[in-house]
């Protein structure tokens, strides 16, 4: 299964809109229709608007428990503790990044895995099924090792299968790709016929530079701290399904877009692109964003 392929979902039609107003205007719509000398509805002191707006108001609050129960049960939308339980389904336990001390001053709360991770994770379970050797097969088991960011799964011959590992901070430790090893080539769980190998992602670290042209007036401190931000956010690591590190390219448009806020009239950025194959995380190692006049 490609969970690129499944999220985002789609959100059921059980999932209603919420808008006190709304609700208020049809409640006295109906209390006029039924009643129309109850009340003056021009007079808004009338206590009948206030009951009206109060009414109005807890119904919109049971309208969105309903909605949060929704997504609860559903795991494209859960999070936290839902996504929690959801997972167990599939005997998927969140992971424990980092144990915490709490000895240390001041202490230092326990890491968990995020939910998106948790989400990939859920669904990769249920390649672990399969007795095929699918790439989601040995992407799941490799994801088990809490030490793995990213993983990229290549087949170059027949029954070789080659696990490229990605660490939280890059290139993987030692003791991480020997944990990969031990869970992708255990007989009880992988193919028989499959010859396993290991192998460290290549991390690829790229200075950024932004040149932006800049409108009439336009404050550039401003329109550059924006412009930086914008483009860390594009080219950070992220857990979302679909767009981990490994093989992930910066395309140009991208790049360019992201310098595109508010008095930004156009900018030129270095690199134009960056390609990447699929073992390979590119790293921005710096960022900069400068009017083009400077």
């Amino acid at each position: 299964m490609s969970i690129a392929r499944v999220l985002p979902g789609p959100t059921p039609d059980i999932i209603a809109p919420l808008s006190v107003e709304q609700a208020y205007a049809d409640a006295l719509a109906h209390l006029l229709a039924d009643n129309p000398d109850l009340f003056d509805a021009g007079r808004e002191s009338d206590p009948l608007h206030k009951l009206l707006m109060v009414g109005a108001w807890h119904y919109q609050m049971a309208v969105a428990r309903m909605n949060d129960a929704v997504r609860a049960v559903m795991p494209h939308l859960a999070h936290a503790a839902d996504l929690d339980a959801i997972a167990l389904r599939a005997a998927v336990a969140r992971q424990v990044l980092d144990p915490g001390d709490a000895t240390a001053v001041p202490p230092r709360a326990p890491v968990y895995e995020s939910d998106n991770r948790l989400l990939q994770r859920y669904y990769g379970a249920w390649d672990r099924l399969g007795q095929s050797g699918s790439d989601g097969l040995y992407r799941a088991l490799a994801l088990e090792v809490p030490g793995v960011r990213d993983v990229w799964i290549d087949s170059p011959e027949p029954c070789e299968i080659v696990v490229t590992v990605l660490g939280w901070d890059g290139v993987p430790d030692a003791a991480t790709l020997d944990a990969v090893q031990a869970i992708t080539t255990d007989r009880d769980r992988r193919t028989h016929g499959d010859r396993v190998s290991v192998q460290a992602a290549t991390v690829v670290d790229v200075p950024v530079t932004a040149r932006l042209v800049l409108a009439p007036n336009a404050d550039a401190a401003t329109a550059c701290a924006a412009a930086g931000q914008r483009l860390s956010a594009y080219t950070a690591w992220v857990e979302i399904p679909g767009l981990t590190p490994l093989g992930r390219r910066w395309t140009a448009g991208a790049l360019v877009g992201a310098c595109i806020v508010d008095g930004v009239l156009d900018a030129t950025v270095t690199p134009e692109a960056v390609a990447c194959p699929p073992g390979t995380a590119l790293r921005a190692v710096s960022i900069t964003a400068l009017p083009d006049d400077v």
